[in-house]
């Protein structure tokens, strides 16, 4: 009888067994996750708020990314680390929205260069982290930035005025407008409108193609509101100057033709 042993069977086994370690690091992961699923790291919340991000960095690259029109440059944004309210914010504008620059000590006194045509309109995008919302704005201000407060006490009297007329000239002309789906205007102490979006679970794609679209359509109407409104001025200069060129003499007096200038209709401007 032939002693047989088990421990050449016992190899031959062996070879094709892995032990515990071995096989879970061979093994690939398995499949979690159904087609068609957006994953967090695809969203643009989840690319802005991942560890390790460039909040500013990633926003930057997503303004450069849209499709804008060509006269519109976005500025570098800023992340606001407000106390349990973190905010991204991106600016973007078009040159001919800015005038010339206040001049003067922060402190005051302030000189306007032009106090019957001084603005800076710009869209502010703010990106609030902590409620996976995005309100993009439209802001009417001073070049630099004052307060009402700062700027009625530092300021001409007679020049705030001014820029306040214009300012509200210019919403008057935006407000009557056709309007843009999404933006409401609602005018306040810097504000003219503002959109909000709910982008949390949205791809860049599908952010992207909800932003580009309102920011064109309403860059459009602050450019057509701007011509209007110095178009009705140009228009007003042009009547009060024919009227004062008509004036008769009466008994060695300048008598004007009309006591008031003839009223201008641009309502098909």
């Amino acid at each position: 009888m032939t002693e047989t042993s088990d421990l050449p069977q016992h190899k031959a086994d062996g070879d094709n067994v892995m032990n515990f370690d071995e096989q879970f690091a061979a093994s690939e992961p398995p499949e979690m996750t159904a087609p068609g699923i957006v994953q967090p790291t695809e969203t643009l919340i989840g690319r802005l708020t991942a560890e390790g991000a460039e909040p500013s960095e990633i926003l930057d690259q997503f303004l450069s990314g849209l499709d804008l029109l060509p006269y519109l440059e976005a500025e570098p944004s800023e992340l606001k680390r407000w106390l349990g309210h973190p905010t991204l914010i991106g600016k973007v504008r078009a040159g001919i929205w800015q005038t010339e620059p206040l001049t003067g000590p922060k402190t005051g006194p302030l000189s306007f260069p032009n106090p019957a045509r001084h603005f800076d309109v710009h869209f502010e995008l703010q990106v609030q982290l902590w409620k996976r919302r995005m309100s993009l704005f439209l802001h009417f201000e001073t070049n630099p930035y004052f307060s009402e407060d700062k700027l009625r006490m530092w300021a001409p009297q007679e020049s705030v005025a001014q820029y306040y007329k214009f300012r509200d000239e210019f919403i008057r002309e935006f407000t009557a407008l056709e309007p843009v789906p999404g933006f409401k205007i609602s005018p306040g102490t810097v504000q003219v409108g503002k959109a909000v979006y709910d982008f949390d679970g949205k791809t860049t794609e599908e952010v992207s193609a909800w932003l580009q679209p309102v920011i064109d359509e309403v860059a459009c109407n602050v450019n057509l509101a701007l011509f209007k409104v110095e178009l009705r001025r140009k228009l007003a200069a042009a009547s009060d100057s024919m009227f004062a060129d008509s004036a008769t003499s009466v008994n060695g007096t300048n008598v004007p033709a009309a006591t008031t200038s003839a009223p201008i209709d641009t309502t098909q401007i």
